[in-house]
């Protein structure tokens, strides 16, 4: 039988998800473990299903009683060269924070104009 799961590393997968919950930087992850690809193709595997996962059985459920602040906020870093004075790759991030609750909400805004 020939199915996808066949293919999966028990170990790597165990491995993998361990470091990516002590929020290990995926360079020092490739570094502990023999496969590199494997490490990345894990990560890409995690993030992926989490998103998936919350945006079907956290998002449709959660309600924000009570007045909210709203901001939109720059995050991550890209190094600038010398030449260029703007960084081309911007992650901006949507936040809603309710003040009775103290539940944040984060949306990634992958367009400037969306």
């Amino acid at each position: 039988m020939n199915t996808p799961l066949c293919y999966l590393d028990i170990k790597m997968i165990d491995v993998s998800i361990y470091l990516w919950m002590d929020q290990v930087w995926p360079k020092l992850a490739m570094s502990i473990c023999n496969n590199r690809n494997k490490v990345l193709i894990m990560f890409t595997v995690i993030r992926k299903a989490l998103s998936v996962y919350e945006k079907t059985k956290v998002l449709p459920y959660l309600k924000v009683p009570g007045p909210v602040e709203v901001d939109e906020t720059r995050i991550g870093r890209m190094k600038l060269k010398s030449a260029t004075l703007f960084a081309r790759k911007i992650n901006r991030v949507f936040g809603i924070y309710c003040r009775n609750t103290l539940i944040p909400i984060l949306y990634y805004i992958p367009d400037r104009k969306h």
